[in-house]
């Protein structure tokens, strides 16, 4: 637990919040450091307006670092593996006589280029919360035919099951897959 702080203080309460935040941690886990309850963190954040921005100046850093990591996971990257090995340094000086080892070093051995290919989960999760209009995840079944229109949501169908739904009703390849994202 951290510094036990269970009055509202204007200058170390929101610089505490603000650190706490930058680390990374949840409104719990800063609640249980300050030695308040979620109950107190959330009163603070009604009642101090310079505690709530705060607790929002110090989130924007951690999320700003997991929005590049997820973009850095979903485009793929490169980076350098340095493989670093021992070898003996023999000193005659510091062995003559004295019974000592010869001293160990690591040395660079190799610079290895590695390519991460991009991660299509991390692509999915991109676009479906930056882009829901046009990669939104529920779909629906516009069927048509000349005398009627039938509408059905297949979101939680497979495509295999889809197919399979068209031709035992009859539709064939007068049905289309249209993308929806205003259907849930």
């Amino acid at each position: 637990m951290g510094l036990s702080h269970k009055k509202y203080d204007a200058k170390s309460s929101p610089f505490l919040v603000r650190t706490y935040a930058k680390l990374g941690m949840i409104e719990e886990q800063i609640a249980e450091e300050m030695d308040i309850s979620v109950v107190t963190l959330n009163a603070w954040k009604n009642k101090y307006p310079e505690f709530l921005e705060a607790l929002r100046e110090g989130k924007k850093h951690p999320n700003a670092q997991v929005v590049a990591a997820l973009y850095k996971s979903a485009i793929g990257y490169t980076y350098q593996e340095i493989v670093e090995e021992p070898i003996r340094i023999i000193d005659p000086k510091a062995t003559r006589g004295r019974g000592r080892p010869p001293k160990e070093k690591l040395r660079v051995t190799k610079v290895i280029t590695k390519t991460v290919p991009p991660n299509t989960r991390a692509q999915e999760y991109w676009l479906m919360n930056r882009s829901r209009s046009e990669w939104g995840s529920s779909m629906k079944l516009d069927i048509n035919s000349i005398n009627n229109t039938t509408t059905m949501n297949v979101a939680d169908m497979s495509p295999e099951d889809r197919l399979k739904w068209m031709e035992d009703n009859g539709w064939g390849k007068k049905a289309e897959l249209i993308e929806d994202s205003n259907e849930k």
